[in-house]
């Protein structure tokens, strides 16, 4: 446990409707040194920038959490619905979605990753654990550039628990060790 101070986003920080804007007094995009928690059944939690925290990430159920740029955590995220960013999505251990795990950049994990039903992401998808998915897997999607570089499509994991790659190309660093 850590000295780490942990900040509790409520319907009050956040517009009302079914995609809640982000109102609050903290800047989020300046790298917080905290644990991030944002109430259930808040529908989508949207930031306008980024969000980094030092700490955790977690968005209880109904609610998922959308930034506008990129979603940073020195430890986990996890949301009971979807994470959307518009930039990178990097956790120093897990990411776990309940629904779909969506950057429009890179998504990175020092632990496994694991979403409900599937993993879309501009670029590379990359975590150290098991990657583990509903439904499909796609790595390289990038429309916003010419041509991509072949490392710009690699879906990198230590094994593959379930799901389809569908776009990209899979690199398991020890496919056949049950690990996390």
């Amino acid at each position: 446990m850590t000295d780490r101070p942990t900040i509790t986003l409520t319907a009050a920080d956040f517009t009302a409707g079914p995609v809640t804007h982000y109102t609050g007094s903290v800047d989020f995009g300046a790298d917080v040194d905290c644990d991030l928690v944002i109430d259930g059944d808040l529908g989508v939690a949207w930031f306008a920038g980024s969000v980094r925290v030092r700490g955790s990430i977690v968005a209880r159920a109904g609610t998922s959490i959308t930034a506008g740029d990129g979603i940073t955590a020195g430890w986990g995220i996890e949301a009971g619905g979807g994470i959307e960013a518009g930039g990178r999505i990097e956790a120093g251990t897990s990411i776990t979605a309940g629904g779909g795990i969506t950057a429009g950049e890179s998504i990175e994990a020092g632990g496994g990753i694991k979403a409900g039903s599937g993993v879309l992401s501009g670029l590379a998808i990359a975590c150290r654990g098991t990657l583990t998915v509903g439904y499909r897997i796609v790595a390289g999607a990038a429309v916003w550039k010419a041509a991509l570089a072949p490392e710009d499509t690699l879906v990198t994991c230590r094994r593959l628990g379930s799901g389809t790659v569908a776009l990209g190309q899979l690199v398991e660093t020890a496919p056949n060790k049950e690990t996390q």
